[in-house]
């Protein structure tokens, strides 16, 4: 039987805090960037293109589905095929600004394999803080 563990909001005081082990940002900080070869730079040049490749097919169904949108909305009457060609255009719109989102975090990360910035934090893995620690109060008698 597994042992079921109280909420960390409800955690005594009296128990010891788990140490945070120290989360590395990326796989590639354990090495330093003298001691790339040329296999390392051109992987590095192979991803930086593959990156701007998928930028490139982001921005082509964006457009697409922009297009698509106005099209239906043209030349297509009634209310359902209306809503349809907003919802492909919104559609293409929010494909446009991720893929954009997504090119820039990657181009980031390459420049710091690169050794030309920091590593950013993944967007999807930033948390909030904890929640604090909530101790019962006791009524003096």
């Amino acid at each position: 039987m597994i042992p079921i563990r109280p909420p960390t909001f409800f955690r005594r005081r009296e128990e010891p805090e788990p140490p945070a082990a120290p989360r590395p940002t990326s796989p590639y900080e354990r090495y330093v960037i003298e001691e790339m070869i040329l296999r390392d730079h051109l992987a590095v040049d192979r991803s930086s293109l593959a990156n701007e490749r998928t930028f490139l097919a982001y921005v082509r169904t964006a457009l697409a589905s922009i297009i698509g949108g106005v099209s239906v909305m043209h030349f297509l009457s009634g209310l359902t095929m209306e809503l349809f060609g907003i919802a492909l255009v919104a559609g293409g719109i929010v494909a446009g600004l991720f893929g954009l989102r997504r090119f820039l975090w990657y181009r980031r990360r390459i420049a710091r394999v690169q050794g030309r910035a920091p590593f950013p934090a993944h967007p999807l893995t930033q948390t909030a803080a904890p929640p604090p620690i909530v101790e019962p109060t006791k009524e003096a008698s």
